[in-house]
C-alpha cells in the first residue's frame, strides 16, 4: 500500500505543470484515501471519510452513511458500479446532505485530475467533486 501511494506522489510531482494526470487502475489498487472536501466543502474533522481500494473494489465511509462497489479506471474516469449504500439518518442535516451529495458523485464516471494548489486528487463529473487526500498507514500525509 505504502508503494502504492509513493507512486501516486511521484507521479504528481512530476506533473506539477500538467492539467491531467494518467492514472491506471494499478494506481488506484490497495490504496487508501481521505476524502477532505465534497463540493468544495471541507469534511467535518470530527467524522472518518475514508476511500480504499483494494481487490477491483472500493469502499468509503461518509461519516454515519458509506457504500462500496467495484472500480476500473477507463482513460481519465474512475467508474464505480455497481454502489451498495447504507442510508442512515444522520444528525445534523447538513452532514446528511453533504454524504447525499457525494454518493451522487459517486454513482457517475468521475473525472480524475491533480489539485495543483493542495495536491489532493480530484473526481469529478456533472454531480460534483471529492477531493482525495492519500492516507499511509492510518496518517493522513
Amino acid at each position: 500500500m505504502v508503494a502504492a501511494v509513493f507512486r501516486i506522489a511521484a507521479l504528481a510531482l512530476l506533473c506539477v505543470g500538467c492539467t491531467t494526470v494518467q492514472f491506471t487502475q494499478r494506481s488506484f489498487e490497495g490504496t487508501e484515501w481521505r476524502i477532505a472536501a465534497i463540493n468544495g466543502e471541507a469534511t467535518p474533522s470530527s467524522g472518518v471519510y475514508p476511500m480504499r481500494f483494494q481487490g477491483g473494489r472500493v469502499s468509503v465511509g461518509l461519516g454515519c452513511n458509506g457504500g462500496s462497489g467495484d472500480y476500473r479506471l477507463v482513460g481519465d474516469q474512475l467508474k464505480v458500479a455497481p454502489l451498495a449504500k447504507t442510508e442512515r439518518e444522520c444528525t445534523p442535516i447538513h452532514r446528511m446532505e453533504l454524504e447525499a451529495g457525494a454518493i451522487r458523485i459517486l454513482l457517475l464516471p468521475m473525472q480524475i485530475s491533480q489539485n495543483q494548489r493542495t495536491g489532493g486528487t480530484i473526481l469529478a463529473n456533472s454531480a460534483g467533486s471529492l477531493e482525495l487526500v492519500p492516507v499511509v498507514i492510518g496518517k493522513r500525509l
